[in-house]
Parts: structure tokens; sequence; C-alpha cells
């Protein structure tokens, strides 16, 4: 998903604000506001003179075959790039482009086919 709204900066506010949300991690509500949040974590690129402002927030669920969520800025990544087509496609012109993108293992489509009673080659 692509959007020019700062899923980072929402994100990062919804995990901090521990008195106006609940967290629930792996099914489990997060008690502690201190307690280390398992599997979660903010990656900072930087180049030799300076760290990057964002960071690209990862979060996934315990098993590894589970879900996972990467959170980053796209522009970032654009910078320097041939791949203009990309702001243009999406006609965000001059805005900052934030992507999310779910990594679905092939386990989970399979759970969910099960689950619903579709057949696995009709999700694919």
């Amino acid at each position: 998903m692509d959007t020019n709204k700062n899923l980072i900066a929402t994100l990062r506010k919804y995990i901090k604000d521990y008195k106006g949300y609940e967290m629930f991690l792996n099914g489990n509500l997060v008690h502690d506001e201190y307690r280390k949040l398992e599997n979660y974590g903010e990656f900072y690129s930087r180049s030799r003179k300076k760290l990057n402002r964002q960071p690209t927030l990862y979060l996934r669920q315990k098993k590894q075959s589970g879900l996972a969520l990467r959170v980053y800025n796209k522009s970032a990544e654009l910078e320097g790039s041939q791949k203009d087509y990309i702001t243009n496609w999406l006609g965000f012109g001059g805005q900052t482009i934030y992507r999310a993108e779910i990594t679905i293992r092939n386990t989970e489509i399979r759970q969910y086919c099960d689950d619903t009673n579709h057949e696995y080659n009709e999700v694919i």
C-alpha cells in the first residue's frame, strides 16, 4: 500500500501512547509499558556523515512463518533512482510516499483457504 500519510509517525504514536491505546502483541495484551516489544524493530539507514531521520519499521508475528509488516519512506528509497514513474503513477507529485508491505507466507494462504472452504488455486 502506498500513501502520502506518514505511516511511520502514526504507528510510532500509537505504540508510544500506552495511556490512550491498548496494545495486543501476538494475541496478548501488553500491560507493562516498559515491556520489550518482541518482533518489532526500527532500522535506521545512514550515510557515513549522518543517520537518516526516519526508520524502517518491521513487525512480525511470533512464529517465523507468520505475517510480517514493513513500513518505510518510499520516497527516500526512490531518491536518485530512475523510477520517477512511481510518483507520477500514484499522483503524489512532490509529496512524500510511504509504503506498507505485508508478507504472507504460503502456509498462511493455505490456512485461509482451509478456514473459508476455498480452493487454493482460486485465491492464488
